[in-house]
């Protein structure tokens, strides 16, 4: 999910490569959306439950590990 989360910063938002490797994570898990603890989407919980979502958590990730390399030929 991280790798695919930064993919989708760069290529679909313009995000520059440090931006998109430091994208708090979201996920909504059926009944359950949690969000980045830390993060200023934390801030964002009231206006996720006005949206309807009626459980939603701060976590921490259990791990975060991201990368990338660029060389002459790209990424």
């Amino acid at each position: 999910m991280q790798v695919a989360r930064s993919i989708v910063g760069v290529i679909d938002f313009g995000l520059d490569l440090e931006d998109a490797l430091a994208l708090p994570l979201a996920m909504d898990f059926g009944r359950v959306v949690v969000v980045e603890q830390g993060s200023w989407l934390e801030g964002q919980v009231d206006a996720l439950e006005a949206l309807g979502h009626e459980n939603v958590r701060s976590a921490s990730p259990p791990f975060r590990a991201v990368g990338a390399i660029r060389t002459e030929d790209g990424w």
